[in-house]
């Protein structure tokens, strides 16, 4: 629900008719409309004041204030970036609802601790197969390795037999 929106700077000290808006989609029935650093939001905080301000200081900033969403009556909790387009008194800025953030962020978690979940699992079944392949292999070279014991006792025996009736 992103968008931009563009205020014309009139006058740089502030106060009651200080700028102009000239696109706000989520507002466009006050395009054209003066626009005042007075005015509020839900807390207390004066957006506009503070937009200029940063604008005034540094020509952009970022600014947290309450506005109403997109196609919405809700106000929610706002972050945006404005900066200055100087040959026009022009600031442009664009905003992003802090819980809009807050619902990718829990369903990003979401998602990885699932991909983690599966992962495991995979881990899991892939260190049981080298394990049980590890011990098949293991019992294989025991057998043979018996085996070749059980054959070299036997050949010892006889070799031992042989010399024993050889010498009585």
């Amino acid at each position: 629900d992103g968008y931009i929106w563009v205020n014309r700077i009139i006058d740089y000290r502030g106060g009651e008719k200080y700028a102009i808006r000239q696109i706000h989609p989520n507002l466009s029935h006050t395009e054209g409309q003066w626009l005042s650093t007075f005015t509020t939001d839900i807390k207390g905080n004066r957006p506009y004041e503070v937009e200029l301000n940063g604008i005034k200081e540094r020509g952009e900033l970022y600014f947290e204030y309450y506005f109403k969403k997109l196609n919405s009556d809700k106000i929610a909790h706002k972050m945006s970036f404005a900066k200055l387009y100087k040959p026009f008194d022009w600031v442009v800025a664009t905003g992003v609802y802090l819980d809009d953030v807050d619902e990718l962020v829990s369903s990003e978690i979401s998602n990885m601790e699932n991909t983690l979940r599966s992962q495991r699992v995979y881990t899991i079944a892939i260190a049981a197969v080298v394990l049980l392949v590890s011990v098949i292999i293991l019992i294989h070279f025991e057998r043979q390795i018996s085996r070749l014991i059980v054959s070299f006792e036997g050949d010892i025996d006889k070799y031992t037999s042989g010399l024993i009736e050889e010498k009585e």
